[in-house]
Protein backbone atom coordinates (compact mmCIF):
# COMPACT_ATOMS: atom_id res chain seq x y z
CA UNK A 1 0.00 0.00 0.00
CA UNK A 2 1.63 3.41 -1.02
CA UNK A 3 1.50 5.84 2.15
CA UNK A 4 0.03 9.62 1.24
CA UNK A 5 2.80 11.99 1.92
CA UNK A 6 2.72 13.90 4.65
CA UNK A 7 2.03 18.16 3.63
CA UNK A 8 5.02 19.25 5.80
CA UNK A 9 4.35 23.26 5.16
CA UNK A 10 0.01 22.36 6.08
CA UNK A 11 1.48 20.97 9.22
CA UNK A 12 3.61 23.89 10.22
CA UNK A 13 1.33 26.14 9.20
CA UNK A 14 -1.43 24.47 11.91
CA UNK A 15 1.74 24.45 14.32
CA UNK A 16 1.91 27.98 13.57
CA UNK A 17 -1.74 28.96 14.37
CA UNK A 18 -1.58 26.83 17.46
CA UNK A 19 2.13 28.58 18.85
CA UNK A 20 -0.03 32.13 17.93
CA UNK A 21 -2.97 31.56 20.31
CA UNK A 22 -0.35 29.89 22.93
CA UNK A 23 1.44 32.99 22.25
CA UNK A 24 -1.66 35.16 22.89
CA UNK A 25 -2.72 33.19 26.19
CA UNK A 26 0.50 33.99 27.98
CA UNK A 27 0.57 37.80 27.66
CA UNK A 28 1.17 38.83 23.73
CA UNK A 29 4.08 39.28 21.63
CA UNK A 30 7.27 41.03 21.28
CA UNK A 31 7.17 44.30 18.52
CA UNK A 32 9.92 41.86 16.51
CA UNK A 33 11.35 45.89 15.25
CA UNK A 34 11.95 46.68 19.07
CA UNK A 35 14.58 44.29 19.33
CA UNK A 36 18.28 44.93 17.61
CA UNK A 37 20.69 42.61 15.38
CA UNK A 38 24.20 44.81 16.39
CA UNK A 39 24.40 43.27 19.83
CA UNK A 40 23.46 39.78 18.70
CA UNK A 41 25.90 39.22 16.39
CA UNK A 42 29.31 38.97 17.92
CA UNK A 43 29.24 35.52 18.73
CA UNK A 44 27.70 32.98 16.46
CA UNK A 45 25.63 31.17 19.23
CA UNK A 46 23.82 34.37 20.05
CA UNK A 47 23.70 35.05 16.65
CA UNK A 48 21.74 31.50 15.89
CA UNK A 49 19.51 32.00 18.51
CA UNK A 50 18.33 35.37 17.67
CA UNK A 51 17.66 34.04 14.51
CA UNK A 52 15.47 31.03 15.57
CA UNK A 53 13.66 34.11 18.06
CA UNK A 54 12.74 35.95 15.17
CA UNK A 55 12.06 33.24 13.08
CA UNK A 56 9.00 32.04 15.62
CA UNK A 57 7.86 35.67 16.20
CA UNK A 58 7.86 36.64 12.02
CA UNK A 59 5.59 33.03 11.74
CA UNK A 60 3.31 34.49 14.77
CA UNK A 61 3.26 37.76 12.79
CA UNK A 62 1.96 36.31 9.40
CA UNK A 63 -0.65 34.29 11.29
CA UNK A 64 -2.00 37.05 12.95
CA UNK A 65 -1.87 39.15 9.88
CA UNK A 66 -3.74 36.64 8.50
CA UNK A 67 -6.62 36.23 10.47
CA UNK A 68 -6.88 39.94 10.88
CA UNK A 69 -7.62 39.81 7.53
CA UNK A 70 -10.61 37.32 7.88
CA UNK A 71 -14.38 37.66 7.58
CA UNK A 72 -15.83 37.72 11.15
CA UNK A 73 -17.14 34.30 11.01
CA UNK A 74 -13.90 32.66 9.49
CA UNK A 75 -11.84 34.31 12.33
CA UNK A 76 -14.72 33.30 15.16
CA UNK A 77 -14.01 29.30 13.02
CA UNK A 78 -10.06 29.53 13.51
CA UNK A 79 -9.99 30.49 17.09
CA UNK A 80 -12.86 28.09 18.24
CA UNK A 81 -10.26 25.40 16.08
CA UNK A 82 -6.85 25.93 17.09
CA UNK A 83 -7.27 28.40 20.75
CA UNK A 84 -9.93 26.17 22.17
CA UNK A 85 -9.43 22.56 20.21
CA UNK A 86 -13.37 22.22 19.37
CA UNK A 87 -14.11 19.38 16.38
CA UNK A 88 -15.09 20.52 13.38
CA UNK A 89 -18.80 18.97 14.40
CA UNK A 90 -19.31 20.94 17.40
CA UNK A 91 -17.88 24.13 15.76
CA UNK A 92 -20.21 23.00 12.74
CA UNK A 93 -23.20 22.75 14.85
CA UNK A 94 -23.04 26.03 17.11
CA UNK A 95 -22.08 28.24 13.88
CA UNK A 96 -24.98 26.23 12.14
CA UNK A 97 -22.80 25.37 9.00
CA UNK A 98 -21.87 22.56 7.44
CA UNK A 99 -19.03 20.93 8.35
CA UNK A 100 -17.63 20.53 4.39
CA UNK A 101 -17.65 24.64 4.48
CA UNK A 102 -15.65 24.25 7.81
CA UNK A 103 -12.90 22.38 6.09
CA UNK A 104 -12.79 24.29 2.94
CA UNK A 105 -12.38 27.11 4.92
CA UNK A 106 -9.47 25.26 7.13
CA UNK A 107 -7.63 24.37 4.02
CA UNK A 108 -7.80 27.68 2.12
CA UNK A 109 -6.46 29.21 5.43
CA UNK A 110 -3.32 27.22 6.36
CA UNK A 111 -2.56 26.98 2.47
CA UNK A 112 -2.55 30.64 2.78
CA UNK A 113 -0.22 31.14 6.05
CA UNK A 114 2.01 28.20 4.68
CA UNK A 115 2.99 30.20 1.81
CA UNK A 116 3.55 33.31 4.06
CA UNK A 117 5.76 31.27 5.98
CA UNK A 118 7.95 29.99 3.36
CA UNK A 119 8.21 33.76 2.19
CA UNK A 120 6.03 33.07 -0.76
CA UNK A 121 3.76 35.57 -2.49
CA UNK A 122 0.30 34.46 -2.50
CA UNK A 123 -2.17 35.28 -5.26
CA UNK A 124 -4.61 36.73 -2.68
CA UNK A 125 -2.04 39.39 -1.77
CA UNK A 126 -3.26 40.79 -5.57
CA UNK A 127 -6.26 42.26 -3.55
CA UNK A 128 -4.67 42.83 0.00
CA UNK A 129 -2.86 45.78 -0.13
CA UNK A 130 -1.99 45.16 3.72
CA UNK A 131 -0.87 41.71 2.89
CA UNK A 132 2.10 43.11 1.32
CA UNK A 133 2.67 45.87 3.19
CA UNK A 134 3.23 43.79 6.24
CA UNK A 135 5.18 41.36 4.10
CA UNK A 136 7.58 43.95 3.45
CA UNK A 137 7.86 44.70 6.37
CA UNK A 138 8.54 41.52 7.75
CA UNK A 139 11.06 40.72 5.11
CA UNK A 140 13.44 44.20 5.46
CA UNK A 141 13.80 42.80 9.54
CA UNK A 142 14.76 39.12 8.37
CA UNK A 143 17.16 40.59 5.60
CA UNK A 144 18.65 43.15 8.49
CA UNK A 145 19.29 40.31 10.62
CA UNK A 146 20.89 38.04 7.57
CA UNK A 147 22.74 40.48 6.79
CA UNK A 148 23.94 40.70 10.16
CA UNK A 149 24.54 37.01 10.34
CA UNK A 150 28.34 36.36 8.71
CA UNK A 151 27.56 32.73 8.29
CA UNK A 152 27.36 32.38 4.41
CA UNK A 153 25.01 29.37 4.70
CA UNK A 154 22.15 32.36 4.55
CA UNK A 155 23.36 33.37 1.27
CA UNK A 156 21.07 31.88 -0.64
CA UNK A 157 17.72 32.77 1.61
CA UNK A 158 19.39 36.37 1.30
CA UNK A 159 19.12 36.77 -2.31
CA UNK A 160 15.69 34.82 -2.68
CA UNK A 161 14.05 37.19 -0.05
CA UNK A 162 15.51 40.25 -1.64
CA UNK A 163 14.31 38.92 -4.78
CA UNK A 164 10.87 38.85 -3.21
CA UNK A 165 11.00 42.24 -1.42
CA UNK A 166 11.69 43.60 -4.92
CA UNK A 167 8.39 41.89 -6.48
CA UNK A 168 6.42 42.91 -3.29
CA UNK A 169 7.35 46.56 -4.02
CA UNK A 170 6.81 46.56 -7.66
CA UNK A 171 3.39 44.52 -6.82
CA UNK A 172 2.33 47.42 -4.39
CA UNK A 173 3.64 50.43 -6.63
CA UNK A 174 1.04 49.16 -9.29
CA UNK A 175 -1.51 48.74 -6.76
CA UNK A 176 -1.46 52.19 -5.02
CA UNK A 177 -0.89 53.62 -8.76
CA UNK A 178 -3.94 52.15 -9.84
CA UNK A 179 -5.78 52.85 -6.87
CA UNK A 180 -4.54 56.62 -7.16
CA UNK A 181 -6.19 57.51 -10.78
CA UNK A 182 -8.31 60.20 -10.39
CA UNK A 183 -9.57 59.95 -13.93
CA UNK A 184 -10.40 56.54 -13.86
CA UNK A 185 -11.37 54.36 -17.12
CA UNK A 186 -14.13 51.38 -16.04
CA UNK A 187 -11.36 49.07 -15.56
CA UNK A 188 -9.45 51.39 -12.42
CA UNK A 189 -12.37 52.33 -10.51
CA UNK A 190 -13.29 48.54 -10.64
CA UNK A 191 -10.10 47.80 -9.18
CA UNK A 192 -9.44 50.47 -7.30
CA UNK A 193 -13.05 49.13 -5.54
CA UNK A 194 -11.64 45.28 -5.03
CA UNK A 195 -8.40 46.97 -3.12
CA UNK A 196 -10.88 48.55 -0.95
CA UNK A 197 -12.59 45.75 -0.73
CA UNK A 198 -10.66 42.43 -1.01
CA UNK A 199 -12.81 40.10 0.94
CA UNK A 200 -15.97 41.34 -1.13
CA UNK A 201 -17.37 38.43 -4.26
CA UNK A 202 -17.93 39.69 -7.58
CA UNK A 203 -21.60 38.98 -7.16
CA UNK A 204 -21.84 41.47 -4.02
CA UNK A 205 -19.75 43.66 -5.94
CA UNK A 206 -21.37 43.77 -8.98
CA UNK A 207 -24.38 45.08 -7.16
CA UNK A 208 -22.87 47.73 -5.27
CA UNK A 209 -21.05 49.53 -7.78
CA UNK A 210 -23.90 48.69 -10.24
CA UNK A 211 -22.07 47.01 -13.29
CA UNK A 212 -22.80 43.57 -14.14
CA UNK A 213 -20.91 40.36 -13.25
CA UNK A 214 -19.33 39.92 -16.69
CA UNK A 215 -17.67 43.58 -16.74
CA UNK A 216 -16.65 42.97 -12.88
CA UNK A 217 -15.12 39.31 -13.71
CA UNK A 218 -13.55 40.64 -16.91
CA UNK A 219 -11.85 43.71 -15.36
CA UNK A 220 -10.47 41.44 -12.19
CA UNK A 221 -9.47 39.11 -14.54
CA UNK A 222 -7.26 41.67 -16.37
CA UNK A 223 -6.08 42.68 -13.31
CA UNK A 224 -4.97 39.52 -11.89
CA UNK A 225 -2.86 38.47 -15.06
CA UNK A 226 -1.34 41.74 -15.08
CA UNK A 227 -0.42 41.67 -11.71
CA UNK A 228 0.60 37.79 -11.58
CA UNK A 229 2.89 38.99 -14.78
CA UNK A 230 4.59 41.89 -12.55
CA UNK A 231 5.57 38.98 -10.17
CA UNK A 232 6.82 36.79 -12.45
CA UNK A 233 8.69 39.35 -14.50
CA UNK A 234 11.02 40.16 -11.87
CA UNK A 235 13.99 37.11 -11.88
CA UNK A 236 16.74 36.11 -10.50
CA UNK A 237 19.93 36.98 -12.04
CA UNK A 238 20.48 33.39 -13.19
CA UNK A 239 17.15 33.66 -14.61
CA UNK A 240 17.46 36.49 -16.61
CA UNK A 241 20.91 35.33 -18.08
CA UNK A 242 19.50 32.00 -19.27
Amino acid sequence: MVKETPNVGYFLAEQAVRCYFDNEKHGGDMDLSSVTTSCCMEKFHIANAYMEIQREAINRAFVGMVLHSLPDEQQKFIRWRYRDSRSFISIGQQMDLPTNRLYKWNKRILSLIELFLFFSIPEDVIYHRMYLINLLHILDLRLVALDAHRDEIYAPLRSFLRLQRKRCRSLLDYMEDVAAKTSATVYEKLVSEKLKNPNESITDMASRVHYTQSCVSKHLGQYKEKAIGIVQSIKTAEEATA
